[in-house]
């Protein structure tokens, strides 16, 4: 079974189940593999586990406000 790892900022589980829907959608799309094989892991990580641009998430975050 083909397993699609993802690790991303914490998220809500409408954009979980659309995330894991729109990948698995895509991926058995491009390799013809059904559906139905594929398994989805979300890791999720709190936003000062997470740089951008040598930033923490949070701080970029903040300054979008």
């Amino acid at each position: 079974m083909p397993v699609i790892t993802i690790d991303m900022h914490k998220t809500g589980t409408a954009e979980k189940t659309a995330l894991i829907r729109n990948l698995t959608a895509a991926a058995a799309d491009a390799t013809k593999i059904p559906p139905q094989s594929f398994i989805v892991l979300i890791n999720e990580m709190d936003d000062v586990n997470i740089g951008l641009g040598g930033v923490p998430l949070d701080e970029v975050k903040r300054n979008r406000k």
